[in-house]
C-alpha cells in the first residue's frame, strides 16, 4: 500500500511540475517596503486523521446536529463600532435619506446570463452567517459547504451526498463545534479540497482540518490532517480562513485571536506540501508569523484558469480593514517550503481611497445586516495580474463592489467601484475569471445585496477586459427579512462568504456561484447558479486588421449601421447571435474592401432585446458588437 501511495505522489508531482505556469517578475522593486517581511517555522508534522469516507445522512429527512453561531471579529471590533455607528447615521438619517434613489453604474458590458441554479444546503436556520463555498470539478461534480454542512451535488442539482461537518471527517479527538468551511477544486492535479476549522474560541482546542480527495470525484473520500491553530503556542485560536493552491503547495491563511474573547493579534500563513496530502501520506507543513504590515486577513490566489502557477505564491490584503486606506499590501512568497532560500516579500500598491461603509438595511424589519468591514474576500492570480474584491464605501455609507487588478509586474493597481449608492449595499463579492484566453481580463463577480425597500438576494455582474461593468443580473431574490430569534447581536449576520469557482474546462467559459439569500422562513438559504457572459464578451479581439468602428444608431430604430476600416481586402463573416450566443442569421459571407466599410441591415425580423453581432476572418475574431433592439 505505501508503494502505491508513493506512487500516486510522484505521478501527481510530476503532472502538477509538467503544468506548471511561472510567476512574472516584480519589476518595480521601489514598492518593496521588507524583504525578510515574516518569520519562518521550522517544518512541523500534521496529525493524520486518516482516511474517510463516511455515509451520507437520508437526503429525505436531513437530519443535521449543530451548535448554533453567531460571531464576528475584525481588527478593531471598538473602532469598526464607532465607525459604523457613523456611517449608518449618514445613510439612514441624514441627507443621503432623503435624496433621490441611485441606479447602477454599469450598462457598458454584457450582463451575466444565468443557467442552470438550484436551491443548495438547507441549515434550518441553525447557522448564521452561510459561509457559502463552493467547487466544481471539471467532471463536473460540485462540492459545497455551509457552516454547518456539506453537500456533493450533480451539475442539474441533484444530491449525491449529504452530511454534517462533525460527521464527514469523523474524529471523537475533535471539539463538534466546526464551522468556517472552504473548498477548492485543484485544476492541475484534478482534485478537491477540504478545510474547516474548530470555533470554540479557545487555543487549547484551536485546530484547522484539512481534507485532500481521493480522485476527481469526491465520493471516493478523503484523506484528513488535522493542524494546530495556536500555531506558536501563545493563547491564540485561528479563524478567517483563505485558501490557495500552488503548482506543489496548498496555502491557507487565517488571524490569530487571544482566547476566550481576546483581540486581533497577527495574521498567519500556512504552507503544506500538497501531494504527500493527495496520496495520504506522512504531511509536513511549515508556518510565518511576525508578517510585516501586521495585515487583518491575508488572501492568497491561486490561477484563475487551467492548471497552477508558481514556486511559491502571491498575496494581497487591504491596508486597514477597519479604517480604510490608499495602500493594497502585496505579498510574494519566493519559493516552496524545500527551498532554502524562499522569502516573504511585501511590496506597498497605492490605490484610489476606501473606506469601511455602513450596515445594511432590510425590507420587513428594522435589524440591519452586519456588512463586517472592507478587508480582501476574494480572487485570482491570471497572466500578470492579482484579481481581487472587497466592498467599501462609494457614498453616502453605502457599500458596492471594489474589484481591483493589481499588475505584479509594475507594481500598480486598477480598481473600479459598482453599485447604487443611495439604493442597495451590494457586499460580500466573489469573482472569477470568464474569459476564454489568460489574456482577457473578462470577469463574474457573485455578490449580496439589501435595502430597506428589498429582501437580502444573490447577484452578479461581468466587468469585461476593458473594465467596463454590465448591470448586474438577479441570482436569487430574496423571499423575506432575516430574523434570528435567538440572536443577541445588535445587527443580523450576513455573508462571511460568497462561494464562486470558473469550471475550468467548460467551453464556453462557465462560473459556478454559491450565495445567501433570505428564504420565507426569515433565515438564509443557500443558492447555487451558473452564471456565464454572453457570447464574445470574453473573447480578445483581433484588432490588428480593423479599425475606427462605428456603430450607429443604438438602440436600433430601424435600419443598422456599422461602419469599419480595413487594413487591407479580405472574406469576412457577419453573423448575428442572440443573448444566449444562438446564430440568429448569417448575415454576410464574402470580401470587403481595404478603407472604410458600412454595414447595415433592417431589424424588421427582430423582437427587441439584446443582440450580438460578430465579425470574422479566417477564424479569428475581428470585432463583436452589441446590439439592442427597441
Amino acid at each position: 500500500m505505501k508503494y502505491i501511495l508513493l506512487t500516486t505522489g510522484l505521478l501527481l508531482q510530476s503532472l502538477n511540475s509538467l503544468a506548471q505556469i511561472e510567476k512574472v517578475k516584480i519589476e518595480n522593486t521601489k514598492n518593496c517596503l521588507s524583504a525578510n517581511a515574516a518569520t519562518k517555522s521550522e517544518e512541523l508534522s500534521a496529525e493524520f486523521i486518516g482516511f474517510r469516507n463516511t455515509p451520507g445522512i437520508d437526503p429525505k429527512w436531513q437530519p443535521n446536529l449543530s451548535l448554533k453561531i453567531s460571531r464576528n471579529e475584525s481588527e478593531d471590533n471598538a473602532l469598526l463600532e464607532k465607525i459604523k455607528k457613523l456611517q449608518n447615521q449618514l445613510k439612514f438619517q441624514g441627507a443621503s435619506k432623503a435624496a433621490s434613489a441611485g441606479s447602477e453604474n454599469g450598462g457598458a458590458a454584457g450582463e451575466p446570463i444565468l443557467g442552470t441554479n438550484f436551491n443548495g444546503i438547507d441549515n434550518s436556520g441553525t447557522n448564521q452567517p452561510l459561509d457559502n463555498t463552493i467547487a466544481i470539478s471539471n467532471n463536473g461534480y460540485i462540492l459545497t459547504c455551509v457552516n454547518s454542512k456539506v453537500e456533493y451535488r450533480s451539475s442539474s442539482g441533484a444530491v449525491l451526498y449529504s452530511q454534517s461537518l462533525s460527521n464527514f471527517i469523523n474524529d471523537v479527538n475533535l471539539s463538534t463545534n466546526l464551522c468556517d468551511p472552504k473548498v477548492l477544486y485543484d485544476s492541475g492535479a484534478d482534485r478537491f479540497i477540504f478545510f474547516c476549522q474548530t470555533c470554540d474560541g479557545i487555543a487549547s482546542t484551536s485546530k484547522i482540518i484539512v481534507g485532500f480527495s481521493l480522485s476527481n470525484n469526491p465520493n471516493s473520500g478523503f484523506y484528513f490532517y488535522k493542524l494546530t491553530g495556536n500555531p506558536l503556542n501563545d493563547n491564540s485560536w485561528f479563524d478567517y480562513p483563505k485558501m490557495a493552491v500552488t503548482t506543489n503547495e496548498l496555502i491557507i491563511t487565517g488571524n490569530l485571536f487571544g482566547s476566550n474573547g481576546g483581540s486581533f493579534k497577527q495574521a498567519v500563513i500556512y504552507q503544506i506540501p500538497k501531494n504527500p496530502g493527495f496520496s495520504g501520506a506522512n504531511l509536513n507543513f511549515q508556518f510565518w508569523t511576525n508578517i510585516s504590515g501586521t495585515p487583518f486577513t491575508l488572501l492568497p490566489v491561486s490561477n484563475g484558469q487551467q492548471g497552477n502557477y508558481g514556486p511559491g505564491v502571491y498575496l494581497v490584503s487591504t491596508d486597514a480593514v477597519t479604517t480604510g486606506s490608499t495602500k493594497i499590501n502585496l505579498y510574494d512568497l519566493t519559493n516552496e517550503m524545500s527551498a532554502p532560500n524562499e522569502q516573504l516579500m511585501r511590496y506597498s500598491i497605492t490605490t484610489p481611497t476606501y473606506k469601511t461603509g455602513g450596515d445594511a438595511g432590510q425590507s420587513g424589519n428594522s435589524k440591519l445586516l452586519n456588512t463586517g468591514d472592507c478587508r480582501a474576500l476574494d480572487g485570482f492570480y491570471l497572466n500578470g495580474i492579482i484579481h481581487f474584491v472587497f466592498h467599501s464605501d462609494i457614498g453616502n455609507g453605502y457599500n458596492g463592489i471594489n474589484y481591483n487588478r493589481l499588475n505584479v509586474a509594475s507594481g500598480t493597481n486598477v480598481s473600479s467601484t459598482f453599485g447604487a449608492a443611495g439604493s442597495y449595499d451590494y457586499c460580500f463579492p466573489a469573482v472569477a475569471s470568464a474569459a476564454s484566453t489568460p489574456n482577457n481580463k473578462t470577469v463574474i463577480i457573485s455578490f449580496s445585496r439589501s435595502s430597506v425597500n428589498s429582501y437580502p438576494e444573490i447577484r452578479a455582474v461581468s466587468c469585461d477586459d476593458n473594465m467596463n461593468w454590465s448591470n448586474s443580473t438577479s441570482v436569487k431574490q430574496g423571499a423575506s427579512f432575516i430574523s434570528y430569534s435567538w440572536s443577541s447581536t445588535p445587527t443580523e449576520r450576513w455573508g462571511d462568504y460568497s462561494g464562486i469557482c470558473r469550471k475550468y474546462n467548460a467551453s464556453p467559459p462557465e462560473v459556478w456561484a454559491a450565495g445567501d439569500y433570505a428564504n420565507s422562513q426569515h433565515y438564509w438559504g443557500q443558492w447555487i447558479a451558473q452564471l456565464t457572459v454572453p457570447p464574445f464578451i470574453g473573447i480578445k479581439e483581433n484588432t490588428t486588421d480593423i479599425s475606427q468602428t462605428t456603430v450607429y444608431p443604438n438602440p436600433v430604430t430601424d435600419t443598422y449601421k456599422l461602419e469599419f476600416e480595413l487594413k487591407t481586402r479580405q472574406t469576412l463573416q457577419i453573423n448575428l447571435y442572440d443573448v444566449q450566443g444562438k446564430l440568429i442569421k448569417e448575415l454576410y459571407n464574402g470580401l470587403a474592401s481595404q478603407g472604410v466599410n458600412v454595414f447595415t441591415f433592417n431589424k424588421a425580423n427582430l423582437s427587441s432585446g439584446v443582440y450580438f453581432l460578430s465579425i470574422t476572418s479566417n477564424s479569428h475574431t475581428l470585432k463583436n458588437e452589441k446590439i439592442i433592439i427597441d
